[in-house]
């Protein structure tokens, strides 16, 4: 009876102080393009779109132009009690770099948003860094990470990782008060160098009492990020938006400058030399207060390959046990 408590009182993660999405449902592949489309990837147990409508009723209007400024869809994966944890991470990774590379197909000059919260915020890291591997009694299959030099890439303008079990320490993306520590399970090297060519345009929210940090122990520090920041973020995403900030345009600037920085430097020595007599060689949908995606995952990648089949129910257990019973996974 003590176990069942225990594991009661994890569940208002997934059922308590859930926003009242404000958002009407569309299904994807409509042939309308916006200025900007945000894709997000649920909590565990959450529905579409979860705590994050907060976050969209903020986005909303900071994002305002015309009817066709903005509108989002959510990342297709099986984020429920029952399903094996690993396989609704491999399902999420590639389902969410799936849509990302149609709906850039579709919609060439759209710029893209990405967000997720809690294994929602997993799943969007490993788009971008590539993941799998082993965490606690499952094993998740490889992926690789989003090309930031694809047409796709290019035009992401704003990732935001929410309490995420993969959060790694001392990163330039990182934000908040757990900057400086590690989650759960922290990204090994190969994953961290893949994610920091994204740094322009990422933005990685942990607080250092989120039980999804290794030590927290506040519940609802991993419950209240968008009641709390949502405004903040929203108007780091339209400073991203509005003035087109990719991961691609400012490596592509970067180089320039240092070109043209090395070609002045060039220059000057070259004139210095002159003057003492050398000779110089010369030579785009609706708008995003009533959007969501409910559509089926019926075409979804759902098998992480060589996963193990264990239940999700039973690292649940082993969380409980450990003394990780409230976070929202």
């Amino acid at each position: 009876m003590q176990f069942i408590a225990i594991l009661l009182f994890a569940l208002p993660l997934a059922s308590a102080n859930q926003p009242n999405a404000p958002l009407q449902s569309r299904e994807q592949g409509t042939s309308t393009c916006t200025d900007t489309h945000i894709f997000l990837a649920r909590g565990w147990n959450e529905d579409y779109s979860g705590r994050q409508s907060v976050l969209m009723g903020a986005l909303s209007p900071a994002l305002y132009h015309s009817p066709t400024s903005s509108d989002y869809e959510d990342i297709i994966y099986h984020s429920s009690f029952d399903a094996n944890y690993c396989d609704s991470i491999f399902e999420g990774v590639a389902n969410g770099k799936a849509q990302i590379i149609a709906y850039n197909k579709r919609c060439p000059m759209s710029k893209m948003v990405v967000s997720g919260y809690s294994q929602g915020a997993y799943v969007v890291g490993d788009m971008f860094a590539g993941g799998g591997g082993t965490f606690g009694d499952c094993v998740q299959g490889s992926n690789e990470p989003l090309d930031v030099d694809s047409d796709a890439g290019k035009m992401v303008t704003a990732v935001l990782m929410w309490g995420s079990k993969r959060h790694t320490a001392s990163q330039p993306y990182n934000t908040f008060s757990g900057a400086a520590k590690n989650g759960t399970y922290p990204r090994p090297v190969a994953e961290l160098e893949a994610l920091k060519q994204w740094t322009p345009v990422l933005r990685d929210y942990c607080v250092i009492t989120d039980p999804n940090r290794a030590g927290g122990k506040v519940n609802e520090d991993h419950w209240n990020y968008f009641e709390l920041y949502s405004d903040q973020a929203a108007l780091w995403v339209k400073n991203q938006v509005e003035n087109n900030i990719t991961a691609a345009s400012l490596v592509a600037s970067q180089s320039n400058n240092t070109a043209t920085s090395s070609t002045a430097s060039s220059s000057t020595t070259q004139s210095s030399i002159a003057s003492f007599g050398t000779p110089v060689v010369t030579g785009t949908s609706t708008s995003l207060p009533a959007t969501s995606t409910t559509s089926s995952s019926a075409g979804s990648t759902s098998s992480s390959g060589n996963a193990a089949s264990t239940s999700y129910q039973l690292n649940m257990i082993g969380l409980a046990i450990a003394g990780c019973f409230a976070a929202c996974i």
